[in-house]
């Protein structure tokens, strides 16, 4: 039997596919995916969420979130949840260095632990980032990285 040592919801696009991201987080932490931010908030409300990972890509216009920028910044003034990690991250073809900014400036400003800009999906980056956050180094990390 197999202990978990985390729970982790994944806020993502229909692109990114649910065996990806549970190769990333590893066989010893379970996963919650959500592709709507309405789906992301019952997860919070009903389960105790060591990891926030989540697509600043995503928007919907169905809730009173519209973007991950809005859902990350409702978790950080949550007292309940303010202290759990979050990881935003993007991808974006032909990224640019203005974006980046852009992007690491609102993941910083609004409590995210890290923020990942990427060309392409790096499944490997972004397990490293989850590993590092899980083993309790809470330093803020804002990477980019152009393929």
């Amino acid at each position: 039997m197999v202990t978990i040592v985390a729970l982790i919801l994944a806020i993502l696009d229909e692109d990114t596919s649910n065996q990806t991201m549970a190769a990333i987080i590893g066989e010893n932490n379970d996963l919650i995916t959500a592709h709507t931010f309405r789906s992301a908030l019952n997860a919070l409300m009903n389960s105790k969420i060591d990891l926030v990972i989540c697509d600043i890509g995503l928007f919907e216009n169905q809730s009173s979130f519209t973007s991950g920028f809005d859902f990350l910044s409702w978790v950080k003034h949550d007292p309940e949840l303010a202290h759990v990690p979050f990881v935003c991250f993007t991808v974006k073809r032909m990224i640019n260095q203005p974006f980046v900014n852009g992007v690491r400036t609102a993941a910083k400003a609004l409590g995210a632990e890290s923020c990942i800009a990427m060309e392409q999906f790096d499944n490997i980056l972004l397990e490293t980032e989850v590993k590092r956050l899980l083993n309790g180094q809470q330093d803020q990390a804002f990477l980019d990285v152009a393929s």
